[in-house]
């Protein structure tokens, strides 16, 4: 499974400090900028074991060569939800990159996670590939951050960011961790890993 890269990180987060700060039971301004860090790091930890993207994220993978793990059908990681393809390309063993036209792929933006396959009658590009890295695909998933009204992240995804980062505050020294990676602290106290079960994508777990 090919892991996409951040190119464009997300604009907004599904907890503001003020709300980090609400759960905690913070009044004080001292820890505004770890609080802040500690929430963003518990969405990335989310995002990572459910293989979703909350809020509009440009991603890129970058692979050796076209994938026929699905017939033609290539599924991008963290694409839940897809809201569109930048672009597709490749490169040949010259060196020389290419850009396939949108109109040769159709993208689907309702699978979980969403992916691209070529248009009815067409295969993907037929070519001697760069021996690594030859095929980049990039696109913009998670819900987006220019809708009116704004649609946040559901409430259970929410309140694992909050759970988790009120376990990274109040554990702040080095603490064993499970074979999950995440602190056993805070999966035993909060009950973190049983929510992350509900919204894990199955193609990516």
């Amino acid at each position: 499974m090919y892991r996409p890269v951040v190119i464009t990180p997300p604009a907004l987060e599904p907890c503001s400090i003020a709300d980090l700060k609400d759960h905690l039971r913070v009044t004080h301004s001292n820890d505004d900028t770890l609080i802040d860090a500690m929430g963003r790091a518990a969405r990335q930890y989310v995002e990572s074991r459910t293989g979703r993207t909350l809020f509009q994220t440009t991603l890129e993978i970058v692979m050796d060569q076209f994938t026929y793990c699905n017939g033609e059908f290539i599924t991008l990681p963290r694409a839940s939800p897809l809201l569109s393809v930048t672009s597709v390309k490749y490169t040949d063993s010259d060196g020389v990159e290419h850009t396939l036209s949108p109109s040769s792929y159709i993208v689907n933006a309702d699978a979980m996670p969403g992916g691209i396959t070529p248009v009815y009658g067409q295969t993907w590009p037929s070519y001697t590939p760069r021996p690594t890295a030859s095929v980049r695909i990039r696109y913009i998933a998670g819900l987006s951050d220019t809708a009116s009204p704004l649609v946040y992240p559901e409430d259970g995804l929410v309140a694992i960011i909050k759970l988790l980062t009120e376990g990274f505050y109040n554990y702040r020294g080095p603490v064993l961790a499970d074979e999950s990676g995440i602190m056993n602290a805070v999966a035993n106290t909060y009950g973190v890993e049983a929510l992350l079960a509900q919204y894990q994508v199955a193609y990516e777990f």
